[in-house]
């Protein structure tokens, strides 16, 4: 792709159906799709606002709250691409080893796995917040210091704990992960980012291990759906394909053809369809020449 799509331009009732659906343009969301761009699976983003901020979008993130007081929904995320990194403060830390673990005072704690388990992903999130080198709690012998304990504290589980911040290239703020990574995500030919696009109802299939539907609407009451038959972890590659019920034997659909609307389905296989996909007229159109 070489440029997001809105979806407000598709017809209704149109169906896509890519091999990944991520839900969310927010850092998750972005991460995710980059970590998929070499890949051999079409990913499709969706992200339920637009490029900028805009109110009646917004609002659709009002509700009530339970519990302990905080602010209300719609002032403490944003929707639009980029999500919540559109205002944050750029607090970066890892987390430690008893977030992980089982707390008799901490209703519902402890994870299935250990902070052993993440460990070899830090350097890339690192990266991706571009929260500078990884420091934090070592950060006093780096600035010099001969004692990394900057300050000696009194018995009872208080600690001297270190932040970095996130700072965006040629900038002070912290990375805004919708305007750093829109050109990425632009520039990966298997990424299809839709905007305002909000997902509304998440269909499981029958014996409820696998997510065959999401359907989604954006406000103006364009409604549509995104499928993939068959999709598993065992049937990870394309079988088949079809448009609007006829076979479709090459790699690329064109933008026209989305606006027309259909239905664009994909058969799911254990193994590769080798054949499918491999003339030379089935190959994307080139520039280049080659």
């Amino acid at each position: 792709m070489t440029a997001f799509l809105d979806a407000r331009t598709l017809p209704d009732g149109t169906t896509l159906s890519p091999d990944l659906a991520i839900i969310g343009g927010g850092p998750a969301g972005i991460s995710l799709a980059l970590a998929l761009r070499d890949s051999p699976f079409s990913v499709l983003l969706l992200e339920g606002g637009g490029l900028s901020f805009d109110a009646a979008t917004q609002g659709l993130y009002k509700g009530a709250r339970t519990g302990e007081p905080y602010v209300p929904l719609e002032e403490s995320r944003l929707r639009f691409l980029g999500g919540s990194s559109n205002h944050w403060g750029g607090y970066c830390r890892p987390l430690d080893p008893i977030d992980f673990e089982e707390r008799s005072w901490v209703p519902n704690s402890g994870w299935p796995f250990g902070i052993d388990a993440l460990k070899p992903y830090f350097p890339k999130a690192q990266a991706l917040v571009e929260a500078g080198p990884w420091l934090y709690d070592d950060m006093p012998r780096h600035l010099g210091g001969s004692d990394p304990k900057a300050m000696t504290l009194g018995a009872g589980g208080v600690y001297t704990s270190f932040f970095q911040f996130s700072k965006t290239r040629n900038d002070t703020h912290g990375t805004y992960f919708g305007e750093r990574y829109g050109d990425d995500l632009k520039a990966a030919p298997r990424i299809a980012t839709w905007l305002n696009a909000g997902v509304t109802a998440l269909k499981l299939s029958h014996d409820a291990q696998r997510l065959e539907t999401l359907d989604v609407a954006t406000l103006n009451g364009k409604r549509f759906t995104i499928l993939a038959d068959g999709m598993s972890s065992a049937n990870r590659y394309v079988g088949a394909v079809t448009l609007n019920g006829k076979p479709l034997d090459r790699v690329w659909i064109g933008h026209d053809e989305i606006m027309r609307g259909g239905t664009l389905r994909f058969t799911m296989s254990a193994t590769p369809n080798k054949t499918w996909g491999s003339s030379t007229a089935s190959r994307p159109y080139s520039m280049s020449g080659y």
